[in-house]
C-alpha cells in the first residue's frame, strides 16, 4: 500500500469518526430531554418507597454470577475478581450497538457502490476492523489473558533450582486477626431484638430480621452498609429468616400459624398458612440442594416442606420435642436434637430413623450446626460438644472430639464457617458471651472478643466465604472483618 493510499484511508477514517461522534451527541441530547419528566417521577418514588427497582436489578444480575471479593490487606474487600478469559473494557456505551453501518455510510458522502457492505452490521465493528487494517492492533491493547499454566511453565524454564509449591496458609494458632466495621444495620436499627441474619449467597447483601416484624436488606461494604429495601409484616415477629441457595427467594418464619416466602427478584411476598397441628416455623433449615425445608414442630415432630412452595412432603417423629435441625452436605440426612439428651439422624431417602445417639454431658439440648464432617451441639447448661459425624454414626454414646466449657449460660447459637475451620458459639444470657474456636486445633482464640462491646448476642452468621462475621444483639448487628479470609 502506497503512502498516498494510506493517507487517504486515514483521512476517511477520521471523517467517519467525527461524524459518528456528532451523531452520538445528538442522540444523547434527545434522550436527556425525553427522560427529564421520567426522572422527576422516579426521584419522587425513591423518596417515598426506596430505590426498590435498583435493588431488584442489581440482585438479579448478581445471582447469575459468582462474585469473589479480594481483601487489600488493610480494611475491606477490594474488588470483584473476573474469571472470564478476556479483560472487560473500561467503558461500554450501549448506543454503540444501535447505530448501523448503512446509516453512517449515507451521511459520510462516500463514493462508489455500497453493495459489498453489510448495511445491518454495527458501525462500531466496522470502525474497529478499519483501524486494525490500516494501523494494526498494538500488543498492549490485546484483550486476551495469559494462561496461568503458561506463566508457570515460563517460570520453570527461567529457573535453575527447585520451585516451591504454593502453600495454603492455615489460621494462626493463638490469635485471630479481625477488625470491627460499621454495624450492619446502622442505617435503621429498626428491626428490634435481632433474631436472624442471612447473607446472600452471591451478592454482597444480607437480611437482618427481628421481633418488630421487619426484615431489612443491607448492602455490605463495611463503611456505609446502605439499606436497599425492607419488609414489614404487622403482628409477625420474625424468628428466623433464610435465603434459598439459588439466591432468589427468602423464607420468613414466626410464632404465627403462617410463613412468608419473599421473592427477591420481584419484591413480592406470598403467605402460606400452616396447619395448627404442625406448630410454628420458628427454627428451620434449608438443605444445600435448595429443595427441602425442615422445621422443628410440636410433640417430637419434624416437618419437611418443599422450600419454594411450602408444600408438606413428610413428617418425622422422635421421642422428645425437637429443638433444632440440620441437613448433611449431600441433603441425604436430617439431624435433630431435642429438649432431652438424644440426637436423631433421619434418612431422607429411606424416610425413617437411621441412628440415634446420646449427647455427652447434655441434660437439655438447644442448638446445633453441622459442617462437612463436624457436628456441634449447644446445651442449656452452657456446654458445646463437637463430634466427628462419621464416628458418631457408629456409636450410641460417642465421645466428642472436643468439649468447650468457656460459657456458663445457655448456648443460644453455634455456627461453623464454610470451610469448617472456625466455630463460633454464643449465649444471649450474658454480655459479650461469644467465642471463636479453631479447628482442627480445637482451641478458642484468646484475643476474641477482645473486650469488644457487642452486647448480648442472640444470633450470629458467617458470610458465604467467611470474610465477615455478623453478631446480632438486642438492637445492633456488629460486623467483623476476619482478615484471614480474602473473599466475601
Amino acid at each position: 500500500m502506497s503512502d498516498a493510499e494510506l493517507n487517504d484511508q486515514k483521512s476517511e477514517l477520521n471523517e467517519m469518526v467525527t461524524e459518528y461522534s456528532h451523531r452520538m451527541g445528538t442522540i444523547n441530547e434527545e434522550q436527556d430531554e425525553g427522560s427529564c419528566y421520567e426522572n422527576k417521577i422516579t426521584s419522587a418514588e425513591k423518596v417515598l418507597f426506596g430505590d426498590k427497582h435498583v435493588f431488584i436489578k442489581t440482585l438479579s444480575a448478581a445471582v447469575t454470577r459468582t462474585s469473589a471479593l479480594k481483601y487489600d490487606g488493610n480494611l475491606e474487600l477490594q474488588g470483584c475478581v473476573n474469571v472470564s478469559k478476556k479483560r472487560k473494557p473500561a467503558w461500554t456505551d450501549v448506543d454503540d450497538e444501535e447505530i448501523q453501518l448503512g446509516d453512517m455510510r449515507k451521511t459520510a458522502k462516500s463514493t462508489g457502490p455500497l453493495n459489498h457492505l453489510e448495511t445491518d452490521k454495527p458501525y462500531k465493528e466496522y470502525l474497529n476492523n478499519k483501524f486494525k487494517h490500516i494501523i494494526s492492533q498494538p500488543k498492549w491493547a490485546d484483550t486476551s489473558l495469559k494462561n496461568e499454566s503458561d506463566e508457570q511453565g515460563e517460570e520453570l524454564l527461567r529457573s535453575v533450582g527447585f520451585l516451591d509449591k504454593s502453600r495454603e496458609y492455615s489460621l494462626a494458632a493463638n490469635h485471630i486477626k479481625f477488625s470491627r466495621l460499621k454495624d450492619l444495620n446502622r442505617a435503621t436499627y429498626g428491626e428490634g431484638p435481632i433474631n436472624s441474619i442471612a447473607f446472600h449467597p452471591f451478592s454482597t447483601a444480607a437480611i437482618v430480621a427481628g421481633e418488630e416484624g421487619i426484615a431489612s436488606i443491607y448492602a455490605i461494604d463495611g463503611v456505609q452498609n446502605d439499606k436497599l429495601h425492607n419488609i414489614h409484616i404487622p403482628k409477625f415477629p420474625i424468628k428466623s429468616a433464610k435465603i434459598l441457595p439459588c439466591g432468589t427467594k427468602a423464607v420468613l418464619g414466626s410464632t404465627a400459624r403462617y410463613a412468608y416466602v419473599y421473592d427477591l427478584m420481584t419484591a413480592k411476598e406470598h403467605c402460606y398458612k400452616l396447619r395448627r397441628d404442625r406448630g410454628h416455623l420458628i427454627r428451620f433449615q434449608i438443605s444445600s440442594c435448595g429443595r427441602y425445608l425442615a422445621s422443628a414442630g410440636l410433640n417430637g415432630e419434624i416437618h419437611m416442606y418443599e422450600a419454594k412452595t411450602m408444600e408438606l412432603i413428610r413428617t418425622y417423629k422422635q421421642e422428645d420435642e425437637a429443638r433444632d435441625v440440620s441437613f448433611t452436605a449431600d441433603s441425604q440426612r436430617l439431624i435433630c436434637n431435642s429438649k432431652g439428651y438424644n440426637v436423631c439422624v433421619f434418612s431422607i431417602r429411606q424416610q425413617k430413623l437411621e441412628h440415634r445417639f446420646i449427647d455427652e454431658g447434655c441434660i437439655a439440648g438447644n442448638v446445633m450446626d453441622l459442617s462437612i464432617n463436624l457436628l456441634a451441639t449447644g446445651t442449656m447448661e452452657g456446654i458445646v460438644n463437637v463430634y466427628d459425624f462419621s464416628k458418631a454414626m457408629q456409636s450410641s454414646a460417642p465421645r466428642p472430639e472436643k468439649s468447650f466449657y468457656n460459657l456458663t449460660t445457655a448456648i443460644s447459637c453455634v455456627k461453623f464457617n464454610n470451610t469448617g475451620e472456625l466455630l463460633a458459639f454464643s449465649s444471649s444470657k450474658a454480655r459479650n458471651a461469644v467465642k471463636l474456636a479453631d479447628f482442627p486445633r480445637a482451641a478458642v482464640y484468646a484475643n476474641f472478643p477482645n473486650n469488644g462491646k457487642f452486647g448480648k448476642i442472640r444470633t450470629l452468621e458467617f458470610s458465604p466465604k467467611s470474610g465477615y462475621l455478623a453478631l446480632g444483639s438486642y438492637k445492633e448487628v456488629p460486623l467483623l472483618r476476619l482478615k484471614h479470609f480474602q473473599d466475601y
